[in-house]
């Protein structure tokens, strides 16, 4: 069945929301955890990068906190749905995204691997995907 494919697919990776001692954990605590799992992906933007180098890492650390989560997908799930309104960027930290939309042209698929990001749009603009 479907459900059991993508078991077995999925590999086995603990988020935030799957382990309970996170709810009760001190608030301090809990913006250090974010810390250290979200700037290594916040640091590959540059304008985060250049930030963090000017030496005050404070507001990227309340970015970590606040501002980013973790999302698994399935193989084939969509991330979003086309013409829906672009809130976030993405960070592709495992596996791979494909971005497909309909250009003058034709079809047009972008992929991202580990380590790139997507939609940074999002972050300044108004826009749609």
């Amino acid at each position: 069945s479907f459900v059991r494919q993508h078991r077995r697919r999925r590999k086995t990776r603990v988020h935030e929301v799957d382990v309970s001692a996170f709810k009760d954990m001190p608030e301090s605590l809990r913006v250090d955890l974010h810390v250290q799992v979200y700037m290594p992906s916040l640091l590959q933007h540059p304008l985060f990068a250049r930030y963090h180098r000017l030496g005050d890492s404070s507001e990227l650390g309340l970015i970590c906190h606040t501002a980013m989560s973790e999302k698994a997908l399935f193989l084939e799930h969509e991330l979003f749905a086309m013409g829906q309104r672009a809130t976030e960027m993405v960070f592709v930290t495992d596996g791979h995204g494909e971005y497909r939309s309909e250009t003058m042209d034709g079809r047009l698929t972008e992929r991202a691997g580990v380590h790139h990001m997507m939609f940074e749009a999002a972050l300044w603009l108004h826009c749609y995907h």
